[in-house]
């Protein structure tokens, strides 16, 4: 007995992101996908062959942080002209020509500047670190952990093989061997927590003052990044981000500039975040403001104090500005629950503002 769908012989496929899921809850749904394949129910598919862009998701950077508790020591990979190592099948030279002042030319190998190629060599790296514990991946970046000098050589002798055994070679003067501490992705890591870099926080703290919309966008873009070690960043920006308004005319003065040097201030002064460990109990804390919301999630440590795993914060809109107190409050705690995937979480404590 088998079952039809029918479906609309006009339809078309359409792409949809994989939604978030809560670190809890990661392992028990890989375990349901193997179950669910092992007995045939499912099976795993690609994108659709004639999809104009791969869409295979690159892992978000917080994602990738939150596995890295326990870790002592840390190996760095950096892959030697990543994507072109990977060769094109014929079909899909055609399409790679390049015409430049010698004639034309096409790549045999996957090119970067390509809208796919990210996705294509995310999927192919995955693949091949698949089932290995303590390995991130994001693109051409492999970093590599382990509760003891041992797991972490075992882990990083696997991980070596496979990349030799389809011929991926690495760039060994950036790579980076068993070392106490790293910087990955933009940040600064070692068994303690993470940190923003001193080279990129000095960058910003000799940024000039904007002088236009543009110049201020880019210097909010750079700060941003940085979000998650900054405690209610939304607050302290909300006389910059009344210039991003629209039809709103531009005025540098003594406020702007004094919020301009507060929020240098404040990421010099950030402190570490300690790694996520499923072990320990989380705490929510909850607050709002006339400008904003904010959240921040820590760990209860064993000595009894509070260390930050991440902070997060948002303007109000201008209806939300007219909310009460209590509104406001209870905004901040649907804020604080809906952009935490930690929350699922058995050791779980709540704090609100009032």
């Amino acid at each position: 007995m088998k079952a039809k769908i029918y479906v609309d012989e006009s339809a078309v496929p359409k792409y949809f992101k994989a939604r978030p899921l809560p670190y809890a809850l990661k392992d028990n749904v890989e375990m349901e996908l193997e179950r669910l394949e092992k007995e045939g129910q499912i099976q795993q598919v690609t994108v659709n062959a004639v999809s104009k862009l791969d869409n295979y998701p690159i892992p978000k950077t917080e994602d990738l942080y939150a596995t890295l508790g326990g870790g002592h020591e840390y190996t760095k990979l950096d892959l030697n002209q990543a994507c072109q190592q990977i060769e094109l099948d014929e079909d899909s030279k055609r399409y790679v020509t390049i015409n430049t002042h010698k004639g034309l030319f096409r790549y045999n190998r996957l090119p970067y500047g390509v809208a796919s190629s990210p996705g294509i060599f995310q999927r192919t790296l995955e693949n091949v670190v698949q089932g290995i514990s303590n390995v991130l991946v994001r693109v051409d970046d492999i970093l590599i952990t382990g509760k003891t000098r041992e797991e972490h050589l075992n882990t990083l002798s696997e991980v070596l093989s496979r990349l030799k055994r389809i011929g991926i070679r690495l760039k060994k003067k950036k790579c980076v061997f068993m070392a106490e501490e790293v910087v990955y992705l933009g940040f600064k890591i070692n068994k303690h927590g993470i940190y923003p870099v001193e080279s990129k926080v000095e960058a910003i703290d000799k940024a000039p003052s904007p002088t236009n919309v543009t110049e201020l966008k880019a210097y909010l873009g750079i700060l941003n990044y940085y979000n998650r070690f900054l405690p209610n960043l939304s607050h302290l920006l909300k006389q910059l981000h009344v210039l991003l308004q629209k039809d709103t005319q531009w005025s540098w003065g003594k406020e702007q500039e004094k919020t301009f040097i507060e929020s240098k201030q404040l990421l010099k002064s950030a402190s570490v975040l300690v790694h996520f460990d499923p072990k320990k109990t989380l705490i929510l804390a909850c607050d709002s403001s006339p400008y904003g919301v904010g959240a921040v999630l820590s760990h209860k440590m064993d000595d009894g104090s509070d260390k930050p795993i991440a902070y997060t914060s948002r303007t109000l809109t201008s209806a939300e500005k007219n909310y009460s107190v209590l509104e406001k409050e209870s905004l901040a705690i649907i804020f604080g629950i809906k952009i935490n995937l930690y929350l699922q979480w058995p050791h779980l404590e709540f704090k609100g503002g009032h």
